[in-house]
């Protein structure tokens, strides 16, 4: 959406000593992906469960969308990640169908993820969540609690840490 997305998309390749990743829900712009695994971004996709709980969560049909667009960008070349937040609607189902989906499009880590209380998200136990995914985690299943206080910047290209 940022009208300088083909220069920003540029960036790893003229920046190689500094880490980049793109987070995205997956629903526009499809015609980048082969730039973002050309200029070696990382890009996490957003993708919240099954298609119900998905859905529910975004309060938009968009589950289908998002998981082609995570397979897409593996098979061109870029390396990808899923994000998951946890949410009211999430249960084990969501949880395996993530790890299956890891799987087959080739994903190198699903990252699972406890809201902190802003905007619309709804507040989650993060030591229940932690008893509930405990089984499923590994090195590429972690669960992150704690926001990372990451610089970042956003769509409108301001700046900011993360929450």
């Amino acid at each position: 959406m940022h009208p300088d997305i083909k220069g920003i998309l540029e960036l790893p390749s003229r920046y190689c000593d500094v880490g980049f990743v793109l987070t995205t829900n997956g629903t526009i712009q499809p015609s980048l992906d082969v730039a973002m695994a050309h200029h070696g971004w990382l890009v996490c996709v957003s993708i919240h469960g099954t298609r119900e709980a998905h859905n529910e969560y975004e309060r938009h049909d968009t589950h289908g969308l998002a998981v082609a667009r995570l397979c897409n960008l593996s098979e061109q070349g870029a390396t990808t990640h899923i994000y998951a937040v946890l949410h009211r609607k999430f249960r084990t189902e969501d949880l395996e169908f993530l790890l299956q989906l890891r799987e087959r499009c080739g994903a190198r880590m699903l990252r699972l993820i406890v809201p902190r209380p802003y905007g619309r998200h709804e507040s989650v136990n993060p030591v229940e969540s932690r008893v509930a995914v405990a089984p499923y985690l590994s090195k590429q299943c972690v669960l992150v609690c704690e926001s990372s206080g990451s610089p970042f910047v956003d769509v409108r290209g301001e700046r900011r840490t993360s929450h």
